[in-house]
């Protein structure tokens, strides 16, 4: 998925790793993307091919490697930088998964009814993959089916967090390139990736600026759930997959460590 640091993986290999079974003089063994697509869903494997060569149609030849970012600071990253997702939302309240007086006051409401029906299921959201649109209930919904696919899946594969190569390339790294029969180019020196790994070329436009900004960002425990009004968390809370969440260690926060006051204050269209 978008926001989760494949561009920074996919950085680390092609800087550090070997695939020496599949090296040549037209492949280096480490693809920039999986042959379904860099972020479309496991369910189009087999359905649709990105690149054209004949190399990319033996699916058995390909280990996807899948990162995953904490489902709350995802949803804050998506709202920086939406990709192909498209909602009703502005940035007075984003996250959003269930409307307040922020949406209503935009027409993202259309009545009482339609209020009840987000206030239930959430706020929906639709994100294009090429050649087709999926659509979401939620924003939180769409991080459990799009990763759920690959939970569930019976094809070998690699979950990595975003958070661990964040905080332990080297050893992250070095057990991915191990994984798939790899090695290190240089067992001693480690490259690691300390500007943005993301390229305005590429469509990255609202990019992380570097190494350090990021290890601010998303080790501040605070910063996680910063974005969310009670409201919203509580639904994510209920909404996101336990299972999933547990096994990868990703606990569920509490509303009380909020300080947003969107939680307590009414919505004014106000610059203060």
């Amino acid at each position: 998925m978008f926001n989760t640091g494949t561009n920074l993986l996919y950085e680390y290999l092609s800087h550090n790793c070997l695939n020496p079974a599949r090296l040549s003089e037209y492949d280096k063994g480490i693809h920039w993307q999986v042959p379904w697509g860099k972020h479309s869903p496991l369910s189009y494997r087999g359905l649709r091919y990105a690149e054209t060569d004949d190399a990319t149609r033996n699916l058995d030849n390909f280990l996807p490697i899948v990162m995953i970012k904490d489902p709350y600071t995802w949803m804050q990253s998506l709202c920086r930088n939406q990709y192909t997702a498209d909602w009703d939302f502005t940035l007075k309240h984003c996250p959003n998964l269930i409307p307040n007086e922020v949406d209503k006051y935009y027409g993202f409401v259309n009545d009482i009814d339609h209020e009840k029906q987000l206030l239930q299921n959430g706020i929906p959201m639709t994100i294009a993959y090429n050649p087709n649109t999926t659509q979401y209930n939620n924003m939180a919904a769409a991080w459990n089916t799009w990763y759920g696919e690959y939970f569930e899946a019976k094809i070998p594969r690699l979950i990595v967090r975003f958070e661990d190569l964040m905080l332990h390339a080297k050893s992250i790294i070095t057990e991915i390139c191990q994984c798939f029969g790899g090695r290190l180019k240089n067992e001693t020196k480690f490259h690691y990736v300390t500007g943005s790994s993301k390229s305005k070329e590429l469509g990255h436009g609202n990019f992380t600026p570097g190494l350090m900004h990021a290890l601010l960002l998303y080790t501040n425990s605070s910063n996680r759930i910063k974005l969310f009004t009670k409201d919203d968390l509580v639904f994510a809370n209920e909404v996101l997959n336990k299972t999933m969440m547990g096994l990868l260690s990703y606990s569920i926060p509490s509303s009380d460590q909020l300080t947003n006051p969107w939680r307590t204050v009414p919505f004014r269209n106000s610059t203060r």
